[in-house]
């Protein structure tokens, strides 16, 4: 009966640590559920955020694109005007062809 008896209080121990490791592992369980919520959370915000930025630097490349389009236009229309200004002579070219217009517009009227 003495070996009945230990073998029976080796298999209530057994239980009882069965039942203890379920118990932690229950809590572990738990632990871990509302970290990984929480890790959700952090990383629904980080998504939100690196939309945001995403979004924003979209404008400031479209921004830019115009810009530089812009000075594009800017820089052509200066070149074709410094042209104009070289075939004409400069401003004194620009007195001369003045001046022999107006001769013209006299000539014509009388």
């Amino acid at each position: 009966m003495n070996v009945f008896a230990i073998v029976a209080l080796a298999g209530i121990l057994a239980a009882i640590a069965f039942f203890l490791s379920g118990r932690a592992a229950k809590a572990a369980l738990v632990e871990r559920t509302a970290s990984e919520e929480k890790l959700r959370t952090e990383l629904d915000g980080a998504r939100k955020a690196a939309g945001e930025a995403r979004a924003d630097a979209k404008g400031w490349r479209e921004e830019a694109t115009q810009l530089k389009a812009d000075l594009e236009k800017a820089k052509k229309k200066a070149f074709e005007q410094q042209e104009a200004s070289k075939r004409l002579g400069g401003a004194q070219g620009v007195r001369e062809e003045l001046d022999k217009v107006a001769a013209r517009l006299a000539e014509a009227r009388a």
